[in-house]
């Protein structure tokens, strides 16, 4: 039952269900201004409890009130569950239509798991809404496209009926594909700015590469709301009202002036003398190859085959007569890289394949893996009598050109004897002397 009660403003709760974070100022002034002259045509809703009242919709209406301001409103009051209060909550948003793209994700996730949340076995998809929806429609998705049935006969009907609920013209597998799976890419602050800005998802997901790309011009897009092409631009553009296309090209140029200003005269090499050598080179593709391969210049300064080759004659000053390379070369590259090796001093002898599990497109196949190469000089077979499987699958991480610490797992076992060094180093590791620009 529903009953209307006159209550204190300051006896009112927010909503905990409430994933909402933009109300527009002038539009809630205009609701306010409505109201001070028409009266509140439709008080809030609210559930009591513990002598105060939790709301559960209405939220612009109580926010409207406050800028009167009023201190007491009238209010429905009605008795709720937490289940119910939740359902109320995210069915008054996923409805609303001045949602920004993001908060129309947010809103479609909360109310799918809600819908679905005292669904036998539904809790056991994750701990929170994004992994339980995200499970359950990757599930789906997996039924429909080999013809199974392991969950489509029990949530195929539920899910249907609460997208057809939404109001919304999308279907599942749609929200999964286009909306979701991008959502889960984004970092935190990239979605606050996409909310606060209204951004669309193809400005989003711009945005996203802005921040891995070009830190420096992101922040800026942060404190200000401005996007600049170049770090040293003067001219700005606000970000709601720049493009995909030139957000991404705001970062590929801001990059390029980073890269322009870390070039730098490299470190000297160490004196010491090196058994094991792990290098990750930053190769030159030119215009050899896709974003992941062929753009590394926007990442960190690349150096050519040649460049890299004439490191031969310091680097075999610093290394043993006995030694091993393990060297990361991609598919593109593989041919050329072994003028590095032989350059270097050193024989090529077996490899390893790094399975990165999702794919990447190239131009002649889907392309998923990366080479490293074991390569000698002297005499430097393993120290321990272990073998470990040649392919080696890992999910690739988010940060360019990142190699599992596997890898090094895989050296540090066969070769536990010796000083170690690597080279084009971009973190410090214990045990491990580093040599390169970027070693934190």
């Amino acid at each position: 039952m529903t009953t209307v009660a006159d209550v204190k403003v300051s006896l009112i709760d927010p909503s905990p269900y409430q994933t909402r974070q933009k109300f527009d100022e002038e539009s809630l002034q205009r609701l306010a201004d409505d109201i001070k002259t028409n009266g509140l045509l439709n008080p809030p809703l609210c559930r009591p409890i513990n002598g105060r009242y939790e709301l559960m919709h209405g939220e612009r209406r109580l926010r409207a009130a406050k800028l009167i301001p009023w201190d007491i409103i009238a209010v429905q009051v009605r008795e709720a569950t937490d289940l119910e209060a939740r359902r109320i909550c995210t069915a008054e948003n996923v409805h609303r239509l001045d949602l920004t793209p993001i908060e129309v994700i947010e809103a479609t996730v909360e109310w799918i798991d809600a819908s679905l949340y005292d669904e036998a076995g539904y809790l056991e998809f994750g701990d929170t809404p994004q992994d339980r929806v995200r499970y359950l429609l990757v599930k789906l998705d997996s039924d429909r496209r080999h013809n199974t049935n392991y969950f489509a006969h029990k949530f195929m009907g539920k899910i249907e009926e609460a997208f057809k609920a939404t109001n919304r013209d999308i279907d599942w597998r749609s929200f999964l594909d286009n909306d979701l799976r991008p959502y889960l890419n984004f970092d935190d602050d990239v979605k606050d700015v996409a909310v606060k800005h209204s951004l669309n998802k193809s400005q989003a997901k711009a945005t996203q590469k802005l921040k891995e790309e070009a830190p420096e011009a992101f922040e800026c897009v942060k404190e200000t709301g401005a996007l600049k092409i170049g770090l040293f631009d003067t001219e700005e553009t606000p970000i709601e009202e720049a493009s995909a296309r030139e957000i991404g090209r705001a970062a590929r140029t801001a990059k390029r002036e980073t890269v322009k200003l870390q070039r730098q005269e490299s470190p000297p090499l160490p004196s010491n003398k090196y058994r094991i050598v792990y290098a990750d080179p930053p190769w030159c593709y030119g215009n050899s190859g896709l974003d992941d391969y062929g753009h590394a210049e926007r990442h960190y300064p690349v150096m050519t085959i040649k460049e890299l080759c004439k490191m031969g004659d310091r680097l075999r000053k610093i290394m043993d007569q006995d030694a091993v390379l393990f060297l990361w070369v991609t598919s593109p590259l593989l041919e050329e890289c072994f003028a590095v090796i032989r350059a270097w001093g050193f024989k090529y002898k077996a490899s390893f394949v790094w399975d990165k599990v999702g794919h990447n497109f190239g131009y002649y196949n889907s392309v998923r893996h990366e080479f490293l190469l074991v390569c000698t000089r002297g005499s430097c077979t393993p120290d321990v009598p272990r073998l470990f499987d040649s392919v080696q699958s890992i999910e690739k991480s988010r940060k360019h050109s990142e190699k599992p610490e596997q890898f090094r797992e895989i050296i540090d076992t066969l070769y536990p004897h010796g000083k170690r060094i690597e080279l084009f180093a971009r973190t410090q590791v214990d045990n491990w002397d580093a040599w390169g620009n970027e070693p934190e």
